[in-house]
């Protein structure tokens, strides 16, 4: 039994030193008994906090970054044929961590379609990640990139923000869940009923109001030049924005403002 005891104490060790936050919380659910007996109360303790970890590394990897989103748009010049930048549109249109929810609505009749095929989309996902993402432990925010159908008239040609408002936050905030900011997912009620935990009144201030609750904490989209030869998308991945990291907008001007104090300073 202490054989079996140590083993199990080795393997979780591993599983916590390996860099695998996911592989560490799926350890915990799948051995459950058995690490309680090694961590004692400090077990469920252990699983929200390896849950915490795991949803920020699903979702860290859905994400862009500037090189890629360069490269989606063909940068830099020069890339004979659009090589590049479609390979990586069919990257990102195959992502197993985003949610891809197909064309765009062109014609009459076609918006109830691509409805469907949002909630479809997230209940794929979700049925896929129920076990790590039920409940979410993070504040979401969103990144969006859109392909328009080549078929696509110029006057059905979707706003960028109206696609965001109409169709994919009514569908993704209360399929997930998600909430506007951090202190929303802390239990921050469980803390003000609890006798032995002070807060002070700047503290119970500082959160935000209870209309302001669902939503996400940004969502940014791009819209790629169509390409003649393939049908359109709509690719969305779930951020997770625990630490409110910039957007991409936000990096790029950053980028520009360190680019511009170099080229003064020579």
């Amino acid at each position: 039994m202490e054989t079996h005891r140590e083993y199990g104490t080795h393997h979780l060790l591993s599983s916590m030193e390996e860099g695998d936050p996911i592989g560490h919380y799926k350890d915990l659910l799948l051995n459950a008994e058995e690490n309680k007996k090694i961590l004692g109360d400090f077990f469920e303790f252990e699983l929200a906090s390896a849950r915490k970890d795991a949803q920020e590394a699903l979702f860290f990897n859905g994400g862009l970054t500037i090189p890629i989103l360069g490269l989606l748009y063909g940068l830099p010049s020069g890339d004979p044929g659009q090589t590049w930048s479609a390979a990586w549109a069919k990257l990102i249109e195959n992502s197993p961590v985003r949610l891809h929810m197909g064309d765009l609505p062109i014609k009459p009749g076609q918006s109830d379609i691509f409805k469907k095929n949002i909630r479809d989309t997230m209940e794929d996902f979700k049925n896929k990640w129920k076990f790590l993402i039920d409940p979410l432990d993070i504040p979401i925010a969103i990144e969006v990139i859109v392909r328009p159908n080549p078929n696509t008239p110029s006057s059905v040609l979707h706003d960028l923000d109206n696609i965001v408002r109409d169709y994919l936050l009514p569908a993704i905030v209360p399929a997930f869940g998600t909430v506007t900011d951090w202190r929303w997912t802390i239990g921050y009620q469980a803390l003000l009923n609890n006798e032995s935990i002070t807060l002070s009144d700047d503290a119970i201030r500082r959160l935000p109001p209870k209309q302001t609750r669902a939503g996400v904490t940004r969502y940014d989209i791009w819209r790629l030049p169509p390409h003649v030869t393939d049908p359109g998308f709509v690719s969305v991945s779930l951020v997770g924005d625990l630490y409110i990291r910039d957007s991409i907008f936000r990096q790029i001007d950053d980028s520009n403002c360190e680019w511009a104090d170099d080229y003064d300073s020579y």
